[in-house]
């Protein structure tokens, strides 16, 4: 080092950062006190307008009329009603006392069944 450092050198050093230092602290203050001292306004309004109604357009997409499969519904609560009813039965399910009526639904013969053979496990369908 061609300048020996001594006391002098470090108390001008440390006031030099000292003062870099609060400038920096001050340009920071006064960028916050310029940031807060923009107004802000809020407007809020609540207005209700009669509106024109929309046109509609109804477009029936149903594959099944309702008229047509009526029956099959009407057979259907049937059914689950019949189910439901010996599902929550009290008691032994076998007894003759508690037997539901036979069901004679024409919905019960186009529901599709899987049957499976239990004797022939290669081919259980």
């Amino acid at each position: 080092r061609i300048i020996k450092e001594g006391p002098k050198k470090k108390l001008i050093w440390f006031f030099l950062t000292l003062l870099f230092a609060s400038l920096v602290f001050w340009q920071w203050g006064i960028l916050i006190n310029t940031y807060l001292s923009y107004n802000v306004t809020s407007s809020l309004s609540i207005g209700f307008k009669t509106m024109k109604f929309p046109a509609v357009t109804v477009c029936n997409a149903n594959p099944f009329k309702y008229s047509k499969v009526k029956h099959l519904l009407n057979e259907l609560d049937r059914l689950i009603e019949a189910a439901l009813e010996r599902i929550l039965q009290p008691g032994p399910w076998n007894s003759s006392e508690n037997a539901s009526p036979p069901l004679d639904l024409e919905l019960w013969h186009q529901i599709p069944l899987v049957l499976i053979d239990e004797h022939d496990k290669n081919n259980p369908i």
